[in-house]
C-alpha cells in the first residue's frame, strides 16, 4: 500500500523551529564579542602609547628613555632601518643622521678608507637595538669587521704596507691578525736602564759599592720611599713608583723629573733649562756656580789646612778660596761659562750640556738645517703615551696580572748598564712590551680553546673579539683613541662554567 503525504509528513516535528541550534548559538556570541573587540581595538589605538604594539622590542639602557613614546627619536614613518629592506638606499643617510643627532663621533679612518666605500654603511647595521635592556650596543660581533677586513683591496686608500686581509686574532686561521706595527719604532731618546734601576740601590752592576742607600736620600724625600727599604738599607724601587695610572685609569702618565726622578738625580740647574732667554740662562748658570763654590768651601772648613803660622793660614786660605772660585766658574771643558754665554758662542749649548749632567740621560739638540737656532740644549725625550695608537687598550682591565707578564725583561741580569749606548739591559731604548703572542696567551677566539686553557690553569682566559681591542669610530687625535665611559673594557673575561671566574682580569 502506498504511502501518503500526510504519512510522510508525520516524520518531521512541526515544532522544529521553536527548538535552539547549540552552534549556532555559539558563531552568534562570537560574532558580537568579535565585533566588539575590534571596536574597543580600534579605540584604544586612538592613544599615544598604542604605537609601542609595533616595536620589535625593548630598548638597551642607552635608550631605555623611549621605551613607551620616543619612536619619532629613531624610526621615520614607512622608512625602513635595516639596510637589506627595500628602498633603504635613500632613507640610510636620513637615518644615520638621527644618530648623529646625539652623537658626535668620528668617521671610520676618513684618510684610509674611499669616501664611497661607507656611502651605505647604516648605524643600524652594526648596533642592534630591541634587544633587552641589558643589551650592550657595542658589543659588535667579528663579523660585522670581517665582511670588509677580509679584502680591503676595494676599500683602502693606497698607503705603504696596507694590511688587506685580516679575518681574525686567531694564529692559526687564513687572515690572522698581523704583529703590532706600533712596536717597531722607538721615538725615545733617553739612555735609560729598567735593569739598574730595579735592582737594590740602581747601581751600573750587581752588587756595586755605589748602591743608593735610604739614608743618602733628602729628607724631604725619604718619606716617598720609607716603604722601599730593603734589610740592607738599599732603596728597591717598584715599578708603581715611576709608572702611575692616568685618572681614567687607562694609560699611564709620562715621567715626571720632579716627581720620579729628582730624590735621586739632583740638578744645579733648573731642570728643562733652555736658551731661550740667554740672560736667565746667565743667572741660572751663576747661581749653580754659587751653590758649588759653597760646597767646596765647606768642605775646606770641614778638613782645614795643616798647622802653621797665623799669616801663612791666611794666605793659604785666600789661596785655596781663590782657586776654589776659578773652580766654580770653570765648564766641562775648562772654560768660564758665564763669559761664554755673554759671548753668545756657539759652544755654549755643548757646554751647558756637558758641565750640569745633562748627557748622563739626554741626547744633545742639534740646530735645524735652516732657519733659526734651536733654543733646547736637549732633545725632547719623545717616550710615547700609548704605543698601541690604534687599539683601545687599557691597563684597568688588566690591574690583576703582574707588569712582568707582558714587560719582559730579565731583572736579575748582570750586564753592565752604565754605558749610554749599551745594546742591552732593559735600556729605554728598547720597547718592553710583549708582541701580540703575548695577548695569545690570554686573549683566545675559539671557545673550546678558551675552555681548555682554563682547565689547563690559566685563570686569565678572555675572549679575542675585534671589538675587545678596536673602536670602529676612530679618532687619532685622541691619546687614547675612542675610549670613552661606557664602553666595554678590552677584552672580557671568558667566564665559563658558573663558579669558575676565580682570577677576574676586569
Amino acid at each position: 500500500m502506498a504511502i501518503t503525504g500526510k504519512q510522510r509528513s508525520r516524520r518531521i516535528d512541526r515544532r522544529y523551529t521553536d527548538s535552539v541550534d547549540t552552534s549556532i548559538l555559539w558563531k552568534r556570541r562570537l560574532g558580537w564579542a568579535g565585533l566588539a573587540l575590534g571596536l574597543a581595538y580600534g579605540l584604544w589605538l586612538l592613544n599615544p602609547s598604542a604605537a609601542k604594539q609595533f616595536s620589535a622590542g625593548e630598548l638597551s639602557k642607552a635608550h631605555h628613555a623611549w621605551n613607551q613614546t620616543g619612536c619619532e627619536k629613531c624610526h621615520e614613518r614607512l622608512s625602513p632601518i635595516k639596510t637589506t629592506s627595500f628602498g633603504s638606499s635613500s632613507a640610510i643617510q636620513s637615518n644615520n643622521d638621527r644618530c648623529n643627532k646625539c652623537h658626535d663621533i668620528p668617521e671610520h679612518y676618513p684618510k684610509r678608507v674611499k669616501p664611497t666605500a661607507l656611502a651605505q654603511e647604516a648605524c643600524a647595521q652594526c648596533h642592534h637595538e630591541h634587544l633587552g635592556g641589558n643589551h650592550n650596543l657595542l658589543d659588535i660581533s667579528d663579523e660585522n669587521c670581517v665582511r670588509c677586513h677580509k679584502d680591503l683591496s676595494q676599500l683602502a686608500i693606497n698607503s705603504p704596507n696596507p694590511v688587506l686581509n685580516i679575518s681574525s686574532f686567531d694564529p692559526n686561521t687564513t687572515g690572522a691578525h698581523p704583529k703590532f706595527k706600533g712596536l717597531m719604532q722607538d721615538t725615545g731618546t733617553i739612555h735609560f736602564s729598567h735593569i739598574q734601576h730595579m735592582r737594590p740601590g740602581q747601581p751600573a752592576e750587581v752588587d756595586a759599592r755605589n748602591a743608593k742607600k735610604f739614608t743618602s736620600l733628602s729628607p724631604r724625600f725619604q718619606p716617598q720611599y720609607l716603604a722601599r727599604v730593603d734589610n740592607d738599607g738599599l732603596v728597591q724601587l717598584d715599578c708603581g713608583d715611576c709608572h702611575v695610572r692616568s685618572n681614567d685609569q687607562v694609560i699611564y702618565q709620562p715621567i715626571d723629573y720632579q716627581k720620579h726622578c729628582q730624590a735621586c738625580h739632583q740638578l744645579d740647574v733648573p731642570h728643562k733649562l733652555d736658551m731661550l732667554d740667554m740672560k736667565s740662562l746667565k743667572e741660572d748658570v751663576f747661581a749653580s756656580q754659587s751653590r758649588t763654590l759653597k760646597r767646596l768651601l765647606d768642605a775646606v772648613s770641614i778638613n782645614p789646612v795643616t798647622e802653621a803660622s797665623p799669616s801663612s793660614k791666611q794666605n793659604d786660605a785666600k789661596a785655596i778660596e781663590s782657586m776654589l772660585v776659578e773652580k766654580s766658574k770653570q765648564s766641562a771643558s775648562g772654560q768660564d761659562l758665564i763669559k761664554l754665554i755673554e759671548t753668545g758662542s756657539p759652544s755654549v749649548r755643548t757646554e751647558v750640556y756637558k758641565t750640569f749632567g745633562c748627557a748622563k740621560c739626554h741626547q744633545l739638540e742639534s740646530d735645524p738645517p735652516q732657519g733659526p737656532p734651536s733654543t733646547r740644549i736637549v732633545k725632547p725625550s719623545g717616550i710615547k703615551t700609548q704605543w698601541l695608537s690604534d687599539a683601545s687598550f687599557t691597563h684597568s682591565a688588566h690591574e690583576n696580572i703582574e707588569c712582568n707578564r707582558c714587560h719582559n725583561m730579565e731583572l736579575k741580569d748582570k750586564v753592565k748598564t752604565s754605558e749610554p749606548q749599551q745594546p742591552s739591559g732593559g735600556l729605554a731604548s728598547q720597547v718592553l712590551i710583549g708582541d701580540i703572542d703575548n695577548c695569545r696567551t690570554c686573549h683566545i677566539v675559539n671557545e673550546k680553546d678558551r675552555f681548555e686553557a682554563r682547565e689547563a690553569g690559566n685563570l686569565r682566559v678572555a675572549t679575542g673579539d675585534c671589538i675587545d681591542c678596536h673602536r670602529y669610530h676612530h679618532d687619532p687625535s685622541k691619546v687614547n683613541p675612542g675610549y670613552a665611559s661606557g664602553l666595554p673594557l678590552a677584552g672580557r673575561l671568558d667566564e665559563g662554567p658558573l663558579g669558575s671566574n676565580q682570577d677576574s682580569v676586569q
